[in-house]
């Protein structure tokens, strides 16, 4: 089975997101839907990674989710599952904070 088919598949039974529903970076475009943005459209992201990075509020809400992740898994973690799902946020959250530090850098 092909990966295309294989998305559609999944796309359709679980209604989830696939590749081409990511914005991707490739040599300084930005593409969705695997197509390119227009500059229009590209300097408004970049611009808007640039101003989030900036904002108190994101800085403060991503510490606070580190604080609850580390919480859950040194001390009110009971097993491997917690400590999985402590390391899960932490995980999200720098895929988050480097597709943001990534776009304000463009």
């Amino acid at each position: 089975m092909t990966k295309d088919k294989l998305n559609l598949i999944t796309k359709d039974l679980f209604n989830s997101k696939t590749e081409k529903d990511c914005l991707r970076m490739v040599k300084g475009k930005l593409y969705y839907n695997d197509k390119p943005l227009d500059s229009k459209v590209r300097d408004t992201v970049i611009g808007q990674a640039k101003e989030l990075r900036n904002m108190d509020i994101y800085k403060l809400l991503c510490n606070e989710l580190k604080y609850l992740a580390n919480k859950k898994m040194y001390f009110e973690g009971d097993g491997e599952v917690d400590l999985l799902f402590g390391k899960a946020v932490l995980w999200t959250i720098d895929i988050l904070e480097q597709k943001v530090d990534n776009l304000a850098s463009m």
